[in-house]
């Protein structure tokens, strides 16, 4: 077997390796060369501290790695690790682990980040065992049904929805409840503006609230009101409006949101939202 780091070239065998190895997993994945590409983009995908190993040329398991900026510490994340199934066992993912630390090192990385499906035990028991520790638990909510409408829905009159051309992050984090994870943050928000639509609402021309989707994929990936104004209409405003837009035939989500949120979360499930599973964000401090 062979193991390395990754190039754009391995592109291919990566899609190929990653719908086989998760041909059975928890959630459907399904991406097309494309749409894998694009997420791994917005997750800072970079190929020189991703890893792969190879059996007679073909791919047989992987780790993707992006990098940024986590908490003001350089950080990797695990964009998607996988081994397809008929060679699991055999301590692949281990010896992918120590390629990537030692370059991690080498590149100044403090710590990794990752997520991992809370009844997903077999890997859970693998990062805890690696030295990860929990961080925070968060939900992936799924609208299963139409869209209900809040019977806190009657929205001010003055209200305007609108498209926000330039947006003033540091005011919309103002709004926020809890911090986003890292396929939700900003710098990933950035990274895929191409694909997203954000919709801000007004009030007197003052920005009170916003929202950011994408349409093609149906992830709502922010969706926050100013404190004083939450409790009027205005989240439900926002959703239905983002809602409306998402491509026809994709399912409305709300990806990692922090489960401490119970605002969030009863907002959610006012509206129709069901809970789809609960990930484990983990940490290793480097």
């Amino acid at each position: 077997m062979e193991y390395r780091f990754l190039t754009s070239d391995d592109l291919p065998q990566l899609q190929e390796a990653n719908l086989a190895a998760f041909s059975n997993y928890a959630v459907k994945i399904e991406p097309s060369r494309d749409q894998l590409l694009r997420v791994l983009v917005r997750n800072g995908l970079r190929w020189d501290i991703s890893t792969g190993v190879f059996e007679g040329g073909r791919m047989i398991g992987f780790t993707a790695n992006g990098f940024d900026y986590w908490n003001e510490q350089p950080t990797a994340y695990d964009s998607g690790t996988g081994v397809i199934p008929e060679h699991r066992r055999c301590g692949i993912a281990l010896k992918l682990f120590d390629l990537m630390l030692a370059r991690f090192r080498e590149e100044g990385v403090r710590q990794y980040l990752l997520e991992v499906i809370s009844s997903n035990e077999p890997a859970l028991n693998l990062y805890r065992k690696l030295g990860f520790t929990e961080t925070r638990r968060l939900e992936i909510v799924s609208l299963g049904q139409p869209l209900r409408t809040s019977n806190q829905a009657r929205h001010p009159d003055e209200l305007k929805i609108v498209e926000i051309a330039a947006p003033d992050w540091e005011l919309l984090q103002s709004f926020w409840t809890h911090q986003p994870s890292w396929a939700n943050s900003i710098p990933a928000i950035k990274r895929s503006l191409s694909s997203k639509l954000m919709l801000g609402a007004y009030l007197s021309e003052q920005c009170v609230g916003y929202g950011i989707a994408s349409a093609s994929f149906g992830d709502i990936s922010q969706l926050a009101v100013a404190p004083a104004y939450r409790r009027h209409g205005i989240g439900s405003a926002l959703l239905h409006a983002l809602h409306s837009r998402i491509t026809p035939g994709k399912t409305a989500t709300m990806n990692n949101i922090d489960s401490s949120s119970q605002e969030t979360l009863a907002f959610a499930r006012t509206h129709g939202f069901n809970q789809v599973i609960t990930q484990i964000e983990m940490m290793l401090q480097l």
